[in-house]
């Protein structure tokens, strides 16, 4: 796992001591009502303490990269320094899937969105080209470790197909479903990483 240790070397380096782990429960509180604006409000606040952008939410079906659950949409060509006023009065709009949102718990949404804020914050300080694991790592550092350790699997479950025969339905239905993951670390590296990121808080 050695660069994992390198990536989180550098991540200290540029942002300081990791942040400790982010409250869950107002996530899931806002998850359980439906309410996704508000818990990328409330990941926003976190990813950007000094100011978050103005942000427009969108829950979509269709649309966006290919096999991308969450993504960043820019409205302005320029990112500005984190911590500026520019920073600040910046447009941005984030888009999910509906199916993340159908099928996955509260802690694979909130990291896929805080997987895209972490874009975010790495061209704010101008470092316009980075790997994704990279990207997932600084999220993880910035305080959601916990929460990808926890969902960074999910299944989507297709719909039922009804043929009168109840038992025979739910064997249907659960053989159909699919085991997804979110980001881009393996299961080994986000739990590997998870442990340092621990031993780098405060």
């Amino acid at each position: 796992m050695r660069h994992i240790d390198t990536y989180l070397t550098s991540l200290e380096k540029r942002f300081g001591i990791a942040r400790p782990p982010f409250p869950r429960m107002n996530l899931e509180i806002e998850f359980a009502v439906g309410d996704i604006t508000e818990m990328v409000r409330i990941i926003a606040n976190a990813m950007f303490p000094l100011g978050k952008p103005r942000i427009q939410v969108a829950c979509v079906r269709s649309g966006g990269p290919k096999n991308a659950i969450a993504w960043l949409q820019r409205f302005d060509e320029v990112v500005p320094r984190y911590g500026t006023k520019e920073f600040e009065q910046m447009r941005v709009g984030i888009r999910i899937r509906n199916e993340l949102i159908d099928n996955a718990p509260f802690q694979t949404v909130s990291f896929a969105i805080a997987h895209e804020f972490a874009h975010l914050v790495l061209f704010s300080v101008g470092q316009n080209e980075h790997d994704e694991k990279y990207v997932d790592l600084l999220a993880m550092y910035f305080g959601f470790a916990e929460l990808y350790e926890q969902g960074k699997f999910y299944g989507v479950t297709p719909p039922p197909q009804r043929t009168g025969d109840m038992l025979k339905d739910v064997l249907s239905m659960l053989q159909g479903t699919k085991r997804m993951g979110v980001g881009y670390l393996t299961q080994d590296e986000v739990v590997y990483a998870r442990k340092q990121i621990v031993m780098r808080r405060a």
